[in-house]
């Protein structure tokens, strides 16, 4: 399930991104794009590598919050690949003007335990050090707030 990229980011370095995102513009078939999706959570669940590569390709984030609805993978896959590569203000300034929001909302509106826990991580690591993406989801989102409150007072494990 997750892949050794090697020593120091080596898959990373030798075009692993670049491939991926070559098939990610072409492709439409959907165990493709889940696997892409899986690929890339796994790379980018190393916090050192860098991101700019990502960020080279305009269309990149649109096209993962784009293929998010597609299935339970895709829309865990898409929210951690999300949270991971939008560390900046400006980086996660874009999103606002995304559906990524309404998107994660419906993961953790859905019976699936991993799009809980995958929409919870993606929110974590967005809200962390930006006011403006906390802002955006307190004034244009309450519903997420209070579904996040919902989840974290049940008494069952969030897994």
């Amino acid at each position: 399930q997750y892949i050794n990229i090697g020593r120091n980011g080596q898959l990373v370095q030798d075009g692993l991104i670049t491939a991926l995102l070559a098939v990610l513009s072409k492709h439409q078939e959907q165990p493709f794009l889940e696997a892409i999706l899986r690929t890339l959570r796994s790379v980018y669940s190393y916090s050192h590598l860098d991101t700019t590569l990502l960020w080279s390709d305009e269309n990149f984030v649109n096209r993962v919050i784009d293929l998010m609805p597609l299935s339970p993978t895709t829309g865990q896959c898409g929210a951690l690949v999300i949270g991971r590569i939008c560390k900046t203000v400006e980086q996660q300034a874009i999103l606002s003007t995304t559906p990524i929001f309404t998107h994660l909302s419906t993961l953790l509106n859905s019976n699936n335990e991993k799009s809980h826990l995958a929409a919870l991580v993606c929110l974590s690591e967005l809200t962390f050090d930006c006011v403006l993406v906390s802002h955006e989801i307190q004034q244009r989102h309450p519903d997420i707030t209070i579904r996040v409150f919902e989840l974290l007072q049940r008494d069952k494990y969030v897994y």
